[in-house]
């Protein structure tokens, strides 16, 4: 089942419901729209809503939303896995184990994909306005932290990015929709998407982001932070702006 998902500015009042009715789909209303899950899952949502807004940009708000939907279709793939396996049917199990290890794979790739976009508008933002807030620095930073985290694989010593592909998976399925987004939020929506596009200096972006993703990749989660203080400063920042 896939859900509507539409970000809410403000926690969702979660009506009481008894027996059967827990199995029905919900609507949670808040200030800026509503999202529709089953109701287990919408008891999730008013700590996820209420505690998460004011420390994630929207991707990554309904990153967490879309995550229920992928859990419940892996714990559907986890049922089947057992009842293949109790029935002798090994050639369904294996292929089911395959469907796990890409479903598995796709959503890390996903996460990936998403803490990448947050960092291309922010760069994207700092390069257009010649400024730097404290709150996208923060986004840049976190955004990498977070990306280091997820990047490696549990044997810590491999990744499901590559150092030498970043610059594809950038190009290919990321920097439009980030050009697309950042062009709504720089100086008010000024530019539309194609226009922003135009004036934009795609490849330094490019070359800019690498850099700190290159960065994951030789220092540790400790050391990090620290690294990138001195890549942040180097980034154009009129005070006067």
């Amino acid at each position: 089942m896939r859900y509507f998902i539409c970000p809410l500015l403000a926690p969702p009042s979660i009506p009481q419901q008894r027996g059967e009715e827990k199995d029905k789909l919900l609507i949670l209303e808040g200030v800026g729209g509503g999202v529709i899950v089953p109701y287990n899952i919408g008891k999730c949502c008013k700590f996820l809503f209420a505690e998460t807004y004011a420390f994630f940009s929207k991707p990554v708000l309904l990153l967490v939303c879309e995550s229920f939907w992928r859990l419940t279709k892996m714990t559907q793939e986890l049922i089947d896995l057992r009842n293949s396996i109790l029935q002798g049917n090994y050639a369904d199990t294996l292929a089911i184990i395959d469907e796990l290890e890409g479903m598995s794979k796709q959503a890390i790739l996903r996460n990936i994909e998403s803490f990448l976009k947050i960092l291309l508008i922010h760069l994207i933002k700092n390069q257009i306005e010649q400024r730097l807030t404290n709150y996208w620095m923060a986004c840049i930073r976190n955004s990498i932290r977070e990306i280091q985290k997820i990047n490696l694989k549990e044997n810590k010593k491999s990744y499901y990015v590559n150092y030498d592909e970043w610059e594809n998976l950038i190009e290919e399925e990321v920097i439009e929709d980030a050009i697309a987004d950042a062009s709504i939020e720089i100086m008010n929506g000024k530019y539309t998407r194609s226009q922003l596009s135009e004036i934009l200096d795609r490849k330094l972006i490019i070359t800019t982001a690498m850099t700190f993703l290159f960065l994951t990749y030789t220092y540790s989660p400790k050391e990090l932070p620290a690294i990138m203080d001195d890549y942040l400063s180097q980034l154009p920042n009129d005070k006067n702006w």
